[in-house]
């Protein structure tokens, strides 16, 4: 994930979060809001409604002469009832009472608050009392006003039923409202907790994506500089900070392949020109050597046992040129002829070459060829030294009566040239410092054949090493050396 899909993703996180708490916060408010208004609406609509009722059965009481008394009592009054007067207060309080009930009962929150059958009863008694009261103005019949008032003292204590028990609904809405508080306090510290945690969470991702690899690239950066080539990042995940950090490792590989390498060239160039002047100053009194050694020869008679000794110095001149020649070569830059070379011809001459030394060494060379093409690109007279000194390692290690294997094949544009001896084998220890100049295990050796193979093979574009045992299931003793190569070398 790259670092901008991180950084989205956060922002993203973050926008949702904040945006669910202020549709919980805005949904919390107005429910709340709901919750808690209407039910103290609603008990305030029908606690005034009954209000009026009972104000209008109280009136319709004192218009007949009663008192209250306790309970739903009502109590005559000794005063002397005025008919004409009380009838019209009466008719008036009784009219207010049935239109205080019916805008009452014209409220939804009424019959919610009272109930069906309440609300009957209170109509019901409203109309009882209306025909009580006509029957006694008419007849003006003691019972008549007796029964009038044991309705409207029914009536009265209904109401004020039906008002203990609104009241109670309203302790109840006061206890709903406190419980919606909790459940709303609970969801806002929900939500801040949602905020801190996803505040928390975006330090953290933010510490681990960004501010972590960007401490370990300048550690990376200031190790490199203080020249500690080998010092590798950590590479985590695959955004942009890990490229880079790929990027710095690769970097610093270079770095340390580049510094290998100048200091290789320096030292080649030093021991080059150090070498020049050592072969110069050599071959002069070499040449003397010769030439003393040739005349001396030539004078001698031909059945002098001198002619044997000079013989043996000339032929010590040679090897000794030899080696000069190998020297110099060794220190000096290759300059590669490429052109296509036919392999089996080419390894051939280079076998035909070393077979009379194998053959006093009592060692078989053993050759055999799979899957390669007709021609291969490379320089055949570098190539040709390069795999001669490893042909003229393998029978020196070899014991006699012995088989010296050399295998040719290739594979998906590249071809491998691998010899197996049945010597020792190379230590360990020794798998890639024998590559080095003037590097060797051998008691008469010089250590610069497998150096200029590994200079030749490489100036080819391939590499020359020891196989290790693990990978030579049917040549498990001896040593075993692999040039490997492409088809198209110096192309």
């Amino acid at each position: 994930m790259r670092i901008q899909q991180k950084f989205g993703l956060l922002y993203a996180m973050l926008g949702v979060t904040a945006a669910i708490n202020l549709a919980v916060a805005a949904w919390a408010i107005r429910f709340l809001a709901r919750e808690l208004s209407w039910p103290l609406q609603s008990i305030q609509e029908v606690m005034l409604g009954l209000h009026r009722v009972k104000r209008g059965v109280e009136d319709q009481s004192a218009a007949l002469g009663f008192e209250r008394g306790s309970g739903a009592s009502l109590i005559e009054s000794a005063d002397a009832l005025d008919f004409a007067q009380a009838e019209q207060a009466f008719a008036t309080a009784f009219d207010r009472t049935g239109k205080a009930l019916a805008h009452l009962e014209e409220r939804p929150s009424y019959l919610v608050r009272s109930g069906v059958s309440t609300t009957r009863n209170l109509r019901a008694r409203l109309e009882s009392i209306g025909l009580f009261a006509t029957e006694f103005w008419q007849s003006h019949d003691p019972q008549a006003r007796a029964r009038v008032g044991v309705e409207l003292g029914a009536l009265h204590e209904l109401i004020e039923r039906l008002e203990g028990r609104i009241l109670a609904d309203a302790s109840l809405a006061v206890d709903h409202e406190r419980h919606l508080r909790a459940v709303v306090t609970g969801l806002l510290v929900f939500s801040a907790l949602g905020i801190v945690l996803a505040s928390a969470l975006a330090v953290i991702l933010v510490r681990r994506w960004v501010i972590h690899p960007v401490a370990r690239l300048r550690e990376a950066a200031m190790r490199i500089a203080a020249g500690d080539l080998s010092y590798r990042v950590e590479v985590q995940g695959s955004d942009e900070l890990a490229i880079l950090s790929h990027e710095m490792n690769h970097m610093a590989s270079m770095l340390a392949q580049m510094q290998e390498e100048r200091i290789e060239r320096e030292r080649l160039a030093a021991m080059g020109e150090m070498t020049r002047r050592i072969v110069h100053n050599l071959r002069k009194p070499l040449s003397g050597i010769r030439a003393l050694a040739e005349t001396t020869q030539a004078e001698l008679p031909p059945e002098s046992d001198l002619i044997e000794v000079q013989a043996r110095i000339l032929k010590a001149v040679d090897r000794f040129e030899e080696w000069l020649r190998d020297v110099l070569q060794a220190s000096t830059p290759l300059s590669l002829t490429i052109c296509d070379v036919e392999v089996e011809p080419w390894i051939r001459s280079v076998l035909d070459a070393h077979r009379p030394q194998a053959e006093m060494q009592g060692v078989e060379l053993c050759f055999e060829m799979h899957n390669m093409p007709p021609k291969v690109r490379i320089d055949p007279i570098h190539m040709g030294h390069a795999l001669s000194a490893v042909l003229s390692n393998g029978i020196d290690f070899s014991p006699p009566q012995s088989k010296l294997e050399i295998t040719v094949s290739s594979e998906n544009g590249r071809w491998w040239i691998r010899v197996a001896d049945a010597g020792p084998g190379v230590p360990e220890d020794q798998v890639e410092s024998i590559f080095r100049l003037y590097v060797t295990n051998r008691p008469a050796g010089t250590g610069i054949g497998l150096a200029l193979a590994k200079r030749v093979a490489e100036q080819h574009g391939g590499s020359i090493r020891v196989v290790p045992r693990s990978e030579r299931a049917n040549t498990p003793g001896g040593a075993v050396f692999e040039f490997e190569l492409p088809w198209t070398s110096g192309q």
